[in-house]
């Protein structure tokens, strides 16, 4: 019982790092319906596809910005729709914390950042290859 109240508290605190980044976004071009509704489901979609991990199973349970980080992956991944915005606070939020803040991060932490780290640049790789290519096919379109 202990442990699951140690999940909810966990997940609670990842979904309002989210919600509050997703929240000062303000732009409804970039994100569109319900910051709490979205963070939640990106904790969720985290969770399921990290249990081990995000339960501390295989170690130290990860601290809420590393979770946060993982999530917003899972929503760029998930969430077509709002794919742009967490995308960009991914970004952020990786700068926050592997830049500026004072975080003591375990090895677990370390691990979710660098694979919500190398998903974004992924992500960031296929976006400027489909740009390349749909720039390519206009000007080609126009040359005829």
């Amino acid at each position: 019982m202990l442990r699951s109240i140690k999940n909810t508290l966990k997940r609670a605190e990842a979904a309002a790092v989210v919600e509050g980044m997703l929240d000062g976004l303000n732009n409804p071009i970039l994100f569109s319906g319900s910051a709490r509704e979205a963070a939640h489901h990106a904790i969720k979609l985290c969770w399921h596809e990290f249990s081990d991990i995000c339960e501390g199973t295989q170690g130290e349970r990860p601290h809420k910005a590393s979770l946060a980080a993982m999530a917003c992956l899972m929503g760029a991944i998930n969430d077509k729709e709002n794919k742009a915005a967490f995308m960009l606070i991914l970004g952020d939020l990786l700068v926050e914390v592997t830049l500026k803040g004072d975080y003591k991060l375990s090895r677990t932490d370390h691990q979710l950042i660098g694979m919500a780290q190398g998903g974004l640049e992924k992500m960031m790789e296929t976006e400027e290859d489909d740009l390349v290519a749909e720039i390519s096919q206009l000007m080609s379109d126009t040359s005829m």
